[in-house]
């Protein structure tokens, strides 16, 4: 099983939420809501997915954090 190393929901209290469609991948989720497909992570992270190599299922609620609490992420 995939050990999520950066799962720290608590560094994103704010966001949107979005339920997946079908052809949903991590990557373009990403990029729909951050402009780059690499920041998958921060929404597998903050959803507490542990194995980011399956694609979300259609109808998943995910939680999208906000791309400001996601850039603090990254300068820690």
């Amino acid at each position: 099983m995939f050990s999520n190393p950066i799962f720290r929901p608590e560094l994103f209290a704010k966001g949107d939420f979005y339920i997946t469609k079908a052809g949903d991948t991590w990557n373009s989720i990403a990029n729909d809501f951050y402009d780059n497909p690499s920041l998958w992570w921060a929404i597998c992270s903050a959803n507490g997915i542990e194995d980011p190599t399956e694609d979300p299922e259609p109808g998943q609620m995910l939680f999208i954090p906000d791309i400001a609490d996601v850039l603090e992420v990254i300068e820690q």
